[in-house]
């Protein structure tokens, strides 16, 4: 029977950028698809710009990608629009195909259980850290904010944010000095201050940053704390947060992830709800130090701050356990000898940063937090 040119077929439409999906009707033509949705303009993808991505099984939905890095993304449920693609544009029978069949016989049935078995183990032990760097590389900056968003609410459940307004447009105004002196950023940087007698800092994806009232108290002057700030901004820069987190998730939600199926972000924000007891690797640290420098220098502000601020919480902290702001960072000898040679090589002129700003009414900022 021939196909009615004016069939339409119904899917859901995710444009890359956002986790919201879009009802949407889709024409097959023959040069392409019309993808209509409800709220917005049409959209017509040409059949050779178009990657189809097969499933596994007989009654998976048909995806489609369109586009960059992340894609646009196509799902819909009734897998004969792949024929009526074929009537309409023979040529592209080789390149959308339905899920391939499975034989009636299966070879070597205890050679596949051990290969599984091999196969397993390698992406545990490394499969799944480097699929995590590929699916945080490719979440757009719209899930990290939602990521972020959960990561802080989870937070600040348990800690009492501290409201004081003069003091968050003063460190306010040190985020944005430092943004400011930056190459261009996707991300909107916000920061909280919760009630806390650890000295700790933590960045969560999206641009999300949180310092506690005890920090704020080890600091003497403003450009201490701009050197924990830079060092968080880092973080969230280069994306460790999002990885650290995509760390935990099973290895079937990575591949959703990888594959633009939204499906996955709700595991992975019901895990950003404790991502502040995730801890950053190694050389994540590293990295967040050594590109907090060249932040301050840029931003004019004396890089000289996240020494002396490490030594103050290193002296306050011999003997005891290493409160979390350092538990999760390089041995401190190690790195603030690390970052005395790199300050060393910056004979840069420094500006005063907030010299009008009473800065020791910062260490007030939570009067009521625990000591």
């Amino acid at each position: 029977m021939a196909l009615s040119p004016e069939r339409r077929w119904e899917g859901w439409h995710y444009d890359g950028r956002t986790s919201n999906r879009h009802a949407v009707s889709i024409r097959v033509l023959g040069d392409g698809l019309a993808i209509l949705p409800e709220e917005r303009g049409a959209l017509h993808w040409p059949y050779d710009r178009i990657r189809h991505t097969p499933g596994t099984h007989a009654g998976e939905p048909v995806r489609f990608e369109y586009g960059g890095d992340p894609p646009e993304v196509l799902v819909v449920p009734d897998a004969a629009i792949l024929a009526a693609i074929h009537r309409a544009a023979p040529a592209t029978q080789r390149r959308f195909r339905p899920p391939a069949k499975v034989g009636r016989f299966l070879a070597g049935t205890i050679g596949v259980a051990v290969a599984l078995v091999v196969v397993s183990a390698a992406l545990y032990v490394w499969g799944i850290p480097a699929l995590a760097v590929t699916v945080a590389a490719r979440i757009p900056v719209a899930w990290e904010e939602q990521l972020g968003a959960a990561a802080m609410a989870n937070l600040t459940l348990i800690h009492r944010r501290c409201e004081a307004p003069a003091q968050l447009a003063a460190l306010e105004q040190i985020v944005e000095a430092l943004t400011a002196a930056g190459p261009p950023s996707p991300y909107r940087y916000r920061l909280t201050v919760i009630a806390s007698d650890m000295p700790n800092a933590f960045a969560a994806p999206g641009g999300y940053l949180l310092i506690t009232s005890e920090l704020l108290r080890f600091a003497d002057r403003p450009e201490e704390i701009a050197g924990v700030l830079a060092h968080e901004i880092q973080h969230v820069a280069h994306r460790h947060a999002t990885r650290m987190l995509v760390r935990e998730l099973s290895m079937r939600t990575l591949v959703s992830l990888a594959l633009g199926d939204l499906r996955g972000l709700g595991s992975a924000i019901d895990t950003a709800g404790r991502l502040g007891t995730l801890r950053y690797q190694r050389a994540d640290e590293i990295t967040a130090d050594r590109g907090a420098i060249p932040m301050l220098v840029a931003a004019r502000i004396d890089p000289r701050g996240m020494v002396t601020m490490l030594q103050k919480v290193q002296a306050a902290s011999r003997g005891l356990t290493p409160p979390p702001y350092l538990s999760t960072h390089p041995a401190l000898e190690e790195r603030i000898a690390t970052l005395e040679a790199l300050t060393a090589q910056t004979p840069v002129t420094m500006v005063p940063l907030l010299p009008d700003y009473p800065w020791a009414e910062m260490a007030q900022m939570c009067p009521q937090a625990a000591r």
